[in-house]
């Protein structure tokens, strides 16, 4: 079973994942092209979300300080937003139908 966002891959192999996450490399000629990094293997699911919210995070925040207060406030919103999609909140919520 494969689970895939617009910014990851999640392939599901027994009970463990391997996670894949969207990155920019530079190709020779100089253009930049998005693809999927190498995975990480063996994740566990909650493992695999919390690795994908802080990629998130990071990616949102690309100047590379951020405060303790905007992080933790990054952090809910990130894991409500995944909650509330196992939750079949965000269906409604989210325009996810």
């Amino acid at each position: 079973m494969t689970i895939e966002e617009s910014d990851f891959k999640l392939e599901k192999h027994g009970y463990l994942y391997d996670l894949s996450l969207l990155v920019v490399k530079k190709k020779k000629d100089g253009t930049l092209v998005e693809e999927f990094d190498k995975p990480i293997y063996g994740c566990s699911l909650e493992s695999a979300l919390r690795r994908i919210i802080s990629y998130r995070i990071s990616r949102k925040n690309k100047d590379g300080a951020i405060s303790l207060i905007k992080l933790r406030d990054d952090i809910q919103k990130e894991m409500k937003f995944i909650h509330d999609i196992f939750d079949g909140t965000a269906i409604e919520d989210y325009g996810m139908d």
